[in-house]
């Protein structure tokens, strides 16, 4: 669950946990989270996650690129390019949000209950739907506790492999 890895802690102060592990984040403002999870259609005031998905997208650029050069200092910028290309698409932000359980947190609204919502939560969102719920989530984090703080939690969920070598065979890269 996202709370395992994303703490939400809505709970008061007293009981919040005081966790060290770099695979979660302690919100200070729980709404800059809680807006990652509005999606546009379930917002009158057009207050949704886009706007914090299109600061969470160079976010995500951003750590990836420092990621990338600190791994592989000595590779080639096309190939550094090539890896950069995939860990930022919406194929691997779909992964994230996947791999993080989000949709069960995506908030939709009325016109999507008829595709499968309860609560209006949607059972089966779109890839694009998902992986800007990502990249919202990212938004949300350094929005809330800065660049060092998204980068300690996309850099703790998804390593890069030690070797240059793996990280081009690990990942479905396009062919050049």
């Amino acid at each position: 669950m996202l709370d395992q890895l994303v703490s939400v802690n809505l709970m008061s102060q007293g009981e919040r946990s005081h966790t060290v592990d770099p695979r979660r984040y302690q919100f200070k403002n729980p709404k800059l989270l809680r807006l990652a999870f509005i999606h546009a259609s379930a917002s009158p005031f057009r207050v949704a996650n886009h706007h914090m998905a299109w600061v969470g997208d160079s976010v995500l650029h951003l750590v990836i690129t420092e990621a990338l050069m600190a791994a592989y200092p000595q590779a080639e910028l096309g190939q550094l390019s090539l890896l950069r290309q995939y860990l930022i698409s919406r194929a691997a932000c779909l992964k994230y949000a996947q791999d993080l359980k989000l949709v069960q947190y995506l908030r939709v609204g009325l016109s999507y209950k008829p595709q499968g919502t309860i609560a209006g939560r949607l059972l089966n969102a779109s890839d694009n739907m998902l992986a800007e719920l990502f990249e919202a989530v990212m938004g949300a984090i350094y929005a809330d506790g800065g660049l060092l703080r998204a980068r300690t939690f996309y850099n703790s969920h998804w390593p890069l492999p030690h070797k240059l070598e793996a990280a081009m065979q690990h990942y479905p890269l396009p062919h050049v």
